[in-house]
């Protein structure tokens, strides 16, 4: 959790990069617009979740290079049993 640690410098970088994905997507309209098609730039936005993937993909390609691990969920606790 974030309140238990601070973030890595890879997990700042991936939040940053990904903050930037959604406006990217919505300038990437008008060229669209404006070279192909306009039928074509109304879609632009749907792409946005193929955008956030390939940017985890390369950041966690980045982080398995340098040798860092993700972070893994703890394991939830067992509940406790009345008898």
């Amino acid at each position: 959790m974030l309140a238990e640690k601070i973030p890595g410098d890879g997990f700042i970088r991936m939040a940053k990069a990904r903050s930037l994905i959604v406006p990217f997507a919505f300038f990437l309209m008008l060229p669209v617009a404006y070279f192909v098609n306009v039928m074509f730039a109304v879609f632009m936005p749907v792409l946005i979740p193929f955008y956030m993937a390939m940017a985890k993909k390369y950041f966690d390609r980045k982080q398995k290079k340098k040798g860092i691990t993700p972070p893994t969920p703890a394991p939830p606790e067992p509940a406790p049993t009345t008898t």
